[in-house]
This record gives C-alpha cells, sequence and structure tokens, in this order.
C-alpha cells in the first residue's frame, strides 16, 4: 500500500499524465526529496513508473496497458531485404500520451500517437474493407473516424501486417507478415480477368487491408515478384461519369509519364483496360522484392508531427528546409509539383497525396522526396454521378515557371490518347491551347 504522499503523486500522474518533478512539486505541495521518495515508492510497489528525459528535465508518467497487449509493445521496422529488427517500444500512458522507448538511442514522448505510426491507421477506401472484415471482431466502432488512437494500435496489432512503410506493431502482426507467402505470379494473359476479379470484390469490400489511403477504389496485389496497387474505373457502362473516371485514370498514368520526362521521380505504372473496367496499376514504393519494405510516410503526418499547419505543399516545404529536414532541392521541386498541380487542375493536392523516405539518426530526421502519385486534374471529376462543367482558370505564367511548361505538354498528350473520350480530348486540347496563350 503506497504512503499518503505517494498517493498524492500517483493520483497527479494518473490525472494529468506526464509530468515534469518541477510541476510534480508544484502541483503536490512537496519538496524535491519527499517527491523522490514517493516516485521510488511508486516504482517499487506498482511497476508501472516511466521516466523520460526531456532536455534537462525528468518527465514522469504511469504506464498502462491497451487492452490485452503488453505494457511494451514491440514495434519492428523491416529492412528492403525482408528481414525484421526491434525498432523499440510503443507504452501508453495514463493521462494520455504515449512513449516510444528506442532499441538503440532516448526515449521520445507524444502527446498522441507517434507521427511515424499515423499513416498505418486503416482509412480510405480499402480501410473501410479492414473495418468491415475486422472491426466487428475486434470490438470496435463501425466507424473508422471513432476509433482513438488505443483502437489503431490494438487493431494494428491483430491485423496490421501490410500497412503503408516498413514498420509492424506487436508480435501477432509480426507473425502474420512472416507467415505471408510470396504470392501468386500472374501472367499477362490472364491480368485483366484477375484484375476485373479483385475489382469486383473490392467493390463488395472482400479485400481486407489497411494499407493505401485515399476515397478512390483501388486495391492491392503482391504477385511474388512486385507489389502494386491498382486503382480501378467503375463499370464502363457507357455513361459520361464512368467514361469521365477512366478518362481520368488515364490523365493520371500521363501526368506521370510528364514528370518522369522533367526529371521527377515517378512510380512504374501503366494503363490496363478490360472489358469491363479501366485499371492503373502503379508499382509501391514503400516495397521492394519479395518481402523487402522501405520506411516512408506522408506529407501529411510530417506536418501534423513537426509543423501542425497545413497551409500548402510550399510553405510547410520550406519549413522544412528551414529545420534542415529536408534539402533546398527537395524543397523546389515540392513547390515545382504544387505548382504543377495547379497547372493540370489538380483541386485535391491534399497533404496525403506527398509523401517522403525518411529516416532519423540520433534525433534528426531526414526526408528525401518519394515518387509522386494521385497527380491528376480533379476539376473535371464527377459529382457524385454527374458531370459538372466547370471552368479551368491556371495560374499566371510568371507564378508558374517552369512547371508552365511540362503542364502544356501533358494537356498536349492527354489530347492525343485514343484511350480517352472523345469529350475529354478537346477538354484537354483546350487548356493545352490556354496554357499556350499564357
Amino acid at each position: 500500500m503506497l504512503s499518503n504522499n505517494a498517493s498524492l503523486v500517483y493520483g497527479i500522474l494518473l490525472s494529468a499524465g506526464p509530468r515534469t518533478a518541477a510541476d510534480l512539486v508544484a502541483r503536490a505541495g512537496l519538496s524535491q526529496p519527499v517527491l523522490s521518495r514517493a516516485l521510488n515508492e511508486i516504482a517499487q510497489h506498482t511497476g508501472r513508473l516511466a521516466t523520460h528525459r526531456q532536455g534537462r528535465s525528468i518527465v514522469y508518467a504511469i504506464t498502462r496497458a491497451v487492452r490485452s497487449l503488453p505494457v511494451l509493445i514491440p514495434v519492428y521496422q523491416v529492412s528492403p531485404a525482408g528481414g525484421a529488427s526491434l525498432m523499440g517500444t510503443l507504452t501508453a500512458l495514463e493521462g494520455g500520451g504515449y512513449l516510444i522507448g528506442a532499441a538503440k538511442g532516448e526515449s521520445e514522448l507524444f502527446e498522441g500517437l507517434p507521427w511515424f505510426l499515423q499513416d498505418m491507421r486503416p482509412q480510405g477506401y480499402i480501410g473501410r474493407s479492414f473495418r468491415d472484415a475486422y472491426a466487428q471482431g475486434l470490438g470496435l466502432s463501425e466507424n473508422l473516424a471513432e476509433w482513438s488512437d488505443d483502437d489503431v494500435i490494438y487493431a494494428l496489432s491483430e491485423f496490421g501486417e501490410d500497412c503503408p512503410g516498413n514498420l509492424i506493431v506487436g508480435d501477432k502482426a509480426l507473425q502474420r507478415f512472416l507467415a505471408v507467402d510470396d504470392g501468386e505470379a500472374i501472367s499477362a494473359n490472364n491480368l485483366a480477368s484477375r484484375y476485373d476479379r479483385m475489382a469486383d470484390a473490392a467493390v463488395q469490400g472482400g479485400i481486407p487491408g489497411p494499407s493505401a489511403g485515399g476515397e478512390h477504389p483501388k486495391f492491392l496485389l503482391h504477385d511474388g515478384e512486385r507489389a502494386v496497387i491498382v486503382k480501378f474505373s467503375p463499370l464502363q457502362d457507357g455513361t459520361p461519369a464512368a467514361t469521365r473516371w477512366k478518362d481520368l485514370l488515364v490523365a493520371e498514368h500521363v501526368a506521370s509519364m510528364t514528370l518522369r520526362s522533367g526529371g521527377v521521380e515517378v512510380p512504374d505504372n501503366r494503363i490496363i483496360i478490360s472489358a469491363k473496367r479501366c485499371y492503373l496499376e502503379s508499382a509501391r514504393f514503400d516495397r521492394a522484392g519479395a518481402k523487402g519494405r522501405i520506411a516512408t510516410v506522408t506529407f501529411e503526418a510530417i506536418d501534423d508531427g513537426f509543423i501542425g499547419a497545413r497551409r500548402s505543399w510550399g510553405a510547410s516545404a520550406s519549413v522544412l528546409r528551414a529545420r534542415g529536414m529536408i534539402t533546398p532541392l527537395c524543397e523546389a521541386q515540392i513547390k515545382l509539383l504544387e505548382w504543377f498541380g495547379r497547372c493540370i487542375a489538380n483541386t485535391d493536392m491534399h497533404f496525403g497525396n506527398l509523401s517522403f523516405f525518411w529516416s532519423r539518426l540520433e534525433g534528426a530526421v531526414s526526408l528525401n522526396l518519394a515518387p509522386i502519385y494521385d497527380m491528376l486534374p480533379m476539376l473535371y471529376a464527377p459529382e457524385k454521378s454527374e458531370i459538372v462543367e466547370r471552368m479551368f482558370k491556371p495560374p499566371r505564367a510568371g507564378e508558374a515557371g517552369a512547371a508552365l511548361e511540362l503542364a502544356h505538354q501533358f494537356w498536349t498528350d492527354l489530347a492525343l490518347r485514343k484511350d480517352v473520350s472523345e469529350v475529354f480530348r478537346k477538354i484537354a486540347a483546350a487548356n493545352a491551347a490556354l496554357l499556350n496563350s499564357q
């Protein structure tokens, strides 16, 4: 049984969360020696006292378990070669927050789910399939927005073996990763029909998986040698909306090829058209070989973790460059991409649509731009099931700089595509002429 002083301090930590010694002295009205004895007593009798050095101060907290998980939840990292090693441990804290104890290095304290785990949260089109498959069995809400950070950690520890990036939370998810086979090779002559079956299953919620955010219908596939993400159109039934989504998938492919011609790295991708649907197949840049993985993080997670503004890609890139997290060249490329997007009528350049490769050395985070994805003229996306006429207003030539020339190439190339509808080819040609007049 704890003494009165130890019980007082213990109660403060339970309700107020992690606190420094100075804060505890002020809150409890105890002297520093008395506080030290109380903390030692808590550590000895409860085994739940955690410490974290923050500058010159030490932060104290009380640990707690997330459901049936161990207090120290292992977090593993998978190498490009496919081997798994312990990155550190994740510990939930009473009163809020999580402590990451690195396998090599110092601990880190976070108010919520650490930034490098945020992209693993089930989300978007595929995340809803994950919810449909597992939420009820895990005792979680059918509304992903209601999942707490603890809920996410628990779900990932059970079924999070195939999340974006290279991290795996918990031993059970690690065992599921190790047990996954290399996948079934798919020959070129049955690819379209295989994709048709997978798209049908995805529409019906039959392909669960927490990976890949975003609302566009998609599924993931690993065929033994390569991992791909496949976006697909609605059934091509001749309706204007279905045709427009096919046009936009082709436009995304053309934008990708345009950026590659301008020296920007993009995933290998291609258009596949079956009798039923159009598919945009793109290589996953967070995967390597049969089981290898590469550390990636979205701009969204980085901005939330280090900036907290999400004003624009360019504005946040300038902050990251000033902090030494990206190079001036990377900053310039992000700004070029932002202007290119504006010049091709991309109205959906949110922070989840740009990613980085990341590494950390002695606490310092370094970022390198990952291949570019989801770059397409979303201004022309159908509104529900209807085509809405919208006016494209490109930025002025002086503002867009080099992006204007790339965008003109994009619209020109798109206007010549035979797999694009006549209506959209005319839109592309008109936009090319509009940029040419800038």
